[in-house]
């Protein structure tokens, strides 16, 4: 019997790292394994030091899941008891407030892969394989599907629950489940870029350009305790914004300013962080936004992306969440944006193309709307939108299928 404990724990730098160490049993699930992983994530999260945590396994796989000793001689009391400590860290991530990189090569399967599906992002090695495959010896994966149930729709989910059919990584990758796959040798080198460009801590100062209502300054400001000012244009959408974060017990870490984000009064090096999503397109001089956002940021600090870019076309079927007319969208390819910002003093640390997934996305955004009844609920996108939003799945969906836009994500820091 092995003297090294199931799961280790250690810190490099501000990066905290959880070893799969049941190496020669493939990584399977026990109760103190378990008890393990929920205490060392629960631990990570706790500590002030770490930003951001990555799970990763010694051995040649990820996790094959609940060990199957583990479920003979068991009472229905007793079984369900070891149910809640399997799935204990799929709870706990859910709450944590940094984010958790898992770090896959080769099965992650039933459990490992619920594992996979709860973390926050997954890069994966070119040979790995996923799988809720426990209906294959007469079980069913109930606790993974319910991270999984958030990363595809209801027919894909019970198509991997009640089939436990075994997926290749670049499967997974289209599917929406994992965030990248790499080559096999590049893979821990990968994901410690990942998880350098991910963290943000209770100390980071984040400005969210083109915040809206603020949904992603709330959303950043509950996850990771940083402070996140947002900035509008749009003056209601700034009244709005402050209404929403005082109703939901925020405007401690959260501040709402309206005015021009090519052109703002913050002093310089007031940012550690810029978050802009979905904001280009509306930015037709986004040469100047850059050398704004140079000015506000810190040295070395991160501008982090999600934005819609142009495609193979230069016209695109209207209305969009961002336009009802062409003269407001100023759609440029990723080779020109990434052009301008290196330009602008920017190096880029991570991208990635979010097409497929943004596809599936308003795939069920489409038909969720064929479903809605003639009178508009009390709450919904025709509050901002109007009566466009009804169209937003179609044309949405329509642009992404002819590649007339393109979805991407992409980390760049300051020289």
């Amino acid at each position: 019997m092995s003297d090294q404990p199931p799961v280790l724990m250690e810190k490099k730098d501000h990066i905290g790292i959880i070893t799969l160490n049941r190496e020669k049993e493939k990584n399977t699930f026990t109760p103190e394994f378990a008890e393990l992983l929920n205490r060392y994530l629960k631990d990570m999260d706790k500590d002030e030091d770490v930003r951001v945590v990555v799970i990763n396994a010694n051995g040649k796989h990820f996790s094959t899941g609940i060990s199957l000793d583990q479920f003979s001689s068991k009472t229905h009391r007793e079984y369900r008891d070891l149910m809640e400590k399997m799935d204990a860290h799929n709870h706990t991530i859910a709450n944590m407030k940094k984010p958790v990189v898992a770090s896959v090569k080769g099965f992650a399967i039933a459990n490992g892969a619920g594992l996979v599906f709860a973390s926050d992002m997954a890069i994966a090695a070119e040979s790995s394989k996923f799988g809720t495959t426990a209906i294959n010896v007469g079980l069913i994966c109930l606790g993974p599907a319910v991270p999984l149930s958030r990363l595809v729709s209801r027919k894909k989910l019970l198509e991997m629950v009640l089939g436990g059919d075994i997926i290749s990584a670049d499967e997974a990758e289209k599917t929406g489940l994992i965030n990248k796959v790499v080559p096999d040798d590049e893979l821990e080198q990968a994901t410690m870029d990942l998880a350098e460009k991910a963290g943000l801590t209770p100390k980071d100062r984040v400005l969210d350009v083109g915040c809206g209502i603020g949904g992603s300054s709330r959303l950043l400001a509950e996850t990771t305790g940083c402070f996140v000012t947002g900035i509008d244009m749009v003056d209601p959408f700034v009244q709005a914004a402050r209404f929403l974060t005082r109703s939901t017990g925020l405007k401690e870490l959260n501040r709402f300013e309206q005015g021009d984000i090519v052109h703002t009064d913050f002093p310089d090096n007031s940012f550690d962080c810029i978050w802009c999503q979905h904001t280009l397109m509306n930015i037709k001089d986004k040469a100047s936004l850059f050398a704004e956002f140079r000015r506000l940021l810190v040295p070395q600090g991160k501008l982090v992306l999600h934005e819609v870019i142009k495609g193979e076309t230069d016209r695109i079927h209207l209305p969009v969440p961002w336009a009802d007319d062409h003269g407001i969208s100023f759609l440029e390819p990723w080779e020109e944006i990434n052009l301008i910002l290196t330009r602008a003093g920017f190096k880029r640390v991570y991208h990635q193309d979010l097409t497929e997934q943004a596809k599936q996305w308003w795939q069920r955004v489409k038909a969720a709307f064929k479903k809605m009844p003639e009178k508009p609920r009390p709450l919904g996108p025709h509050i901002l939108f109007g009566n466009n939003g009804t169209y937003f799945g179609i044309t949405m969906d329509a642009n992404l299928q002819k590649n007339r836009i393109r979805v991407v994500e992409a980390v760049f820091s300051l020289d």
